[in-house]
C-alpha cells in the first residue's frame, strides 16, 4: 500500500530510524496531516514541492538526514506551521522568501546545511518567532533590518556564515531575547550599546568576527548574563569597571591585542581578583590600571588611622587587603568605586582627615553618632557627586567650609548637634538641589544668609539654638517647597517677614526665644490652623505667646497685625474697614439690597460679605452696581484707605459725592453712574489730587 493513499493520516511519526532514499512525492497527498516528523534518519534527495499542499500541517520535522537541493518555494504554503526543522541536512540555495508567509511559525531551524545568499528580508513578517536558526551555513551581506521586527524572539543563532557589515542597533530592541550567537562572521564596527538593555539575555556570543572600538559599559549590567564571549576580535580600551558583575561567570576577551593583556584569561582573572581594577579605567581618564591598589584605598586608609580605626566597633575586612569594595564594612560600591560611606555609630574618635576629599565618587557620606573632633576638612568640598551628607551628633568644631557651596549635588544637609561656630557661608545658597539643610544646636553665630533664599527645593531647614542674630531675610520667602522653617532659641531681632506667611506648604514654623519685634504679619493668616510658635519674643503682642497667636487667628488676623500699616498692632476685634461699610450699609438702606448676604452677621467684612474683596485683610474692591442701593453715600466712605475699586454704578443713590472720597489715596477705579447723584465734583477729587493713583472715573 503507498503512503500516499493514507489521506486521512493525521500524524505521521518515523523518526530516529535508519530510513533510507528519497521522500515520495505522494507524500503531498496526505493533506489531514498535522505531524510530519522524519527526523534523524538516512533519507536523502529533495524535498518534493508536493510538501505544500500539506495545509493543515502545524509540525514539519526533516533534521538530520541526507536531503539536499533548494527548500522548496512551496514550503511558503503551509500557513499553519508552528515548528520547521530542516537543520543538519545538505540543502542549498537561498532561503526562499515565501518562508515570510509562515505567520504561525514558532520555530525556524535551517541551521547545519549549506545555504547560501542573503537573509530574506521577509523573515521580518514571522511576528509569533521564539526561535531562529540558521548558524553554519553560507549565508552573507548583512542583517535585515526586518529581524528588528521579532519582538518574541527568544533565541537568534546566525553563528558560522558569512554575514558583514555592522552588528544592527535595532538588536536592542529584542526584548526577550535569552541567547544571541553572531560568533564566527564577518561582523565589524563597534558593539551597540544598546545591546546592553537586553536583560534576559544570559548568553552572548561575539567572538570571531573583527569588531572593534571600546566595550560597552551597558554590558556589565546585564543581570542575567551568564556567559559572555567576545574573543578573537579587535577590541581596545579598558575593561569596563562594570564587569566585576561578571567576574565568576562564563567570559573570553581574548585574542583582542588591543585590550590589556590582550584580554588574555590572566588579565580577566587579574581584574577579578582585584575589585575591577587592574585592566579597568578607575579615573576617567581613559588609562587602563596597571596596579592593585583600589583607587580610594588611601582615602580610606586615612580615615581608618584618622579616626582610630583599630577600635571602632565593627572594622570587619578593613586594610585587610586592597580592595574596599570586597567586604569591608560600611562601604557601598558601584562599578568598583566606593559610593556610600556609613559608619554611623561605630565609635569612631579622631579627626576627619583630608584625603575624605579624594573619594571622588562619594554619594553618601554618613558618620553620625561618633566621637569625630575638629574642624570639617575643606576639601570635602571636591566631593562633587556627594548627595547625603551626615555628620550629625559628633563633637566637631570649627566654622563650615565655604567650600561646601562646591556640592552642586547634594540634596541632605546635616549638622546637627556639634560645636561649630562662626557665621553660616554665603556660599551655601549654591545647593541648588538641597532638600534637607539642618544646623540645629551648634554654635553658630551671625545672620542668616539672604543667599537661602535660591535653595528652590528647600523642605526642611532647621538653624534653632545657635546665636544667630540680626533679621530674618525675606528671600525666605522665596523657599516656595519649604514645609518646616525652625529658628527658634537665637537672638534674631527686627519684624518677622510677611513673606513667610506666602509659604503654601509650610506646616512647621518655630520663631520662639528670640528677640523678635512689630506686629504680625497680616498673611500670616495662611498659617492659622498649622503649627507656629512665636513665644517668648517680648517684642511681639502679647509676647509672642500661644494665646496672643490664637486670637490672631480668631480675629481674622486682625488683633495683632498691622491692619493700617500705621506701625501699631491692632489690640480690637473689630475690623478696621466694618464702621464705613457698616455707614455705607445703613445710609442706603441695605435691608433691602437686592443681595446683602454676610453684611454685619460677623465684624469681618473680608469673610464673604456680598461684594467685598480683600488682600491681606483689608478691603481693595467694593463691587454693588445694580443692587437696590438707595439713599445718601456716607462721609465714612473715605475711610476705606486701601480701597482701590469702588463700583456703585446702576442704582438709586442720591445726594452729592462727599468730598472724603478724595481721601481713598489707593482708589484706582471709581464708578458711579446711572445714578440721582446731584451736586457738584468735590474739589477734593481734583485733577492734581487724585490722578497719580485713579484710572477710571465714571459720574454720568
Amino acid at each position: 500500500m503507498e503512503i500516499g493513499n493514507l489521506e486521512r493520516l493525521a500524524s505521521l511519526d518515523l523518526g530516529d530510524n535508519q530510513l533510507k532514499g528519497g521522500m515520495p512525492a505522494s507524500i503531498g497527498n496526505l493533506r489531514a496531516l498535522n505531524v510530519l516528523r522524519l527526523g534523524r534518519n538516512q533519507l536523502e534527495g529533495a524535498i518534493p514541492d508536493g510538501i505544500g499542499n500539506l495545509k493543515a500541517l502545524t509540525d514539519l520535522h526533516l533534521d538530520e538526514n541526507r536531503f539536499a537541493g533548494p527548500i522548496p518555494v512551496s514550503i511558503g504554503g503551509l500557513t499553519n506551521l508552528n515548528q520547521l526543522h530542516l537543520q543538519e541536512n545538505q540543502l542549498s540555495g537561498e532561503i526562499p522568501d515565501a518562508i515570510g508567509n509562515l505567520s504561525r511559525l514558532q520555530g525556524l531551524f535551517l541551521n547545519d546545511n549549506r545555504l547560501n545568499g542573503a537573509l530574506p528580508s521577509s523573515l521580518g513578517e514571522l511576528s509569533s518567532l521564539r526561535y531562529l536558526f540558521l548558524g553554519n551555513n553560507q549565508l552573507s551581506g548583512a542583517i535585515p533590518v526586518a529581524i528588528g521586527n521579532l519582538t518574541n524572539l527568544f533565541s537568534l543563532d546566525l553563528k558560522n556564515n558569512g554575514l558583514g557589515g555592522s552588528i544592527p542597533e535595532f538588536l536592542g530592541n529584542l526584548a526577550s531575547l535569552t541567547y544571541l550567537h553572531l560568533g564566527s562572521n564577518q561582523l565589524s564596527g563597534a558593539i551597540p550599546r544598546n545591546i546592553g538593555r537586553l536583560n534576559n539575555l544570559s548568553r552572548l556570543i561575539l567572538s570571531h568576527n573583527t569588531l572593534n572600538g571600546l566595550i560597552p559599559i551597558e554590558l556589565g549590567g546585564m543581570r542575567k548574563l551568564q556567559e559572555l564571549l567576545l574573543n578573537n576580535n579587535r577590541l581596545s580600551g579598558c575593561i569596563p569597571v562594570s564587569f566585576t558583575s561578571l567576574c565568576g561567570k562564563e567570559v573570553d576577551l581574548s585574542n583582542n591585542p588591543n585590550l590589556p593583556g590582550g584580554g588574555s584569561p590572566e588579565a580577566w582573572n587579574a581584574f577579578c581578583s582585584s575589585g575591577g581594577v587592574v585592566g579597568a579605567d578607575t579615573n576617567g581618564d581613559g588609562i587602563c590600571e596597571t596596579s592593585t591598589v583600589h583607587p580610594d584605598y588611601a582615602a580610606l586608609k586615612a580615615l581608618y588611622l584618622a579616626t582610630n580605626g583599630d577600635n571602632w566597633t565593627n572594622n570587619t575586612g578593613w586594610l585587610k587587603n586592597g580592595d574596599p569594595c570586597s567586604g569591608w564594612f560600611g562601604v557601598t560600591c558601584s562599578e568598583g568605586r566606593v559610593v556610600a560611606l556609613n559608619l554611623s555609630g561605630n565609635a569612631l574618635t579622631g579627626t576627619l582627615p583630608p584625603e575624605i576629599g579624594n573619594l571622588s565618587n562619594l554619594q553618601g557620606l554618613y558618620l553620625c553618632y561618633t566621637q569625630l573632633s575638629g574642624s570639617i576638612p575643606s576639601t570635602i568640598g571636591n566631593l562633587s557627586n556627594l548627595q547625603g551628607l551626615d555628620l550629625c551628633y559628633t563633637q566637631l568644631s570649627g566654622s563650615i567650609p565655604s567650600t561646601i557651596g562646591a556640592l552642586s549635588n547634594l540634596q541632605y544637609l546635616n549638622l546637627l548637634t556639634n560645636q561649630l561656630s562662626g557665621s553660616i557661608p554665603s556660599t551655601i545658597g549654591a545647593l541648588s538641589n538641597l532638600q534637607w539643610l539642618l544646623l540645629s544646636n551648634n554654635q553658630l553665630s551671625g545672620s542668616i544668609p539672604s543667599t537661602m533664599g535660591a535653595l528652590s527645593n528647600l523642605q526642611l531647614l532647621y538653624l534653632y539654638n545657635n546665636q544667630l542674630s540680626g533679621s530674618i531675610p525675606s528671600t525666605i520667602g522665596d523657599l516656595s517647597n519649604l514645609q518646616w522653617l525652625h529658628l527658634g532659641f537665637n537672638q534674631l531681632s527686627g519684624s518677622i517677614p510677611s513673606t513667610i506667611g506666602d509659604l503654601s506648604n509650610l506646616q512647621q514654623l518655630d520663631l520662639s526665644y528670640n528677640q523678635l519685634s512689630g506686629c504680625i504679619p497680616g498673611t500670616f493668616i495662611n498659617l492659622c490652623g498649622k503649627s507656629v510658635d512665636l513665644s517668648n519674643n517680648p517684642g511681639l503682642p502679647g509676647g509672642g505667646s500661644s494665646t496672643a497667636w490664637n486670637t490672631f487667628c480668631t480675629s481674622g488676623g486682625i488683633i495683632g497685625a498691622d491692619t493700617n500699616g500705621d506701625g501699631i498692632c491692632e489690640t480690637s476685634t473689630e475690623h478696621p474697614d466694618y464702621a464705613a461699610l457698616k455707614a455705607l450699609y445703613m445710609a442706603t438702606n441695605g435691608n433691602n439690597w437686592t443681595n446683602n448676604t454676610g453684611w454685619l452677621e460677623n465684624g469681618d467684612p473680608c469673610s464673604g460679605w456680598f461684594g467685598v474683596s480683600c488682600s491681606e485683610g483689608r478691603v481693595v474692591n467694593l463691587s454693588l452696581s445694580s443692587n437696590a442701593l438707595t439713599g445718601t453715600l456716607p462721609q465714612e466712605i473715605g475711610n476705606l484707605s486701601n480701597l482701590q475699586e469702588l463700583n456703585l454704578y446702576s442704582n438709586q443713590l442720591s445726594g452729592s459725592i462727599p468730598s472724603t472720597i478724595g481721601d481713598l489715596s489707593n482708589l484706582h477705579w471709581l464708578m458711579l453712574y446711572n445714578n440721582q447723584l446731584s451736586g457738584s465734583i468735590p474739589s477734593a477729587m481734583g485733577i492734581y489730587r487724585i490722578c497719580s493713583g485713579l484710572c477710571y472715573l465714571t459720574t454720568s
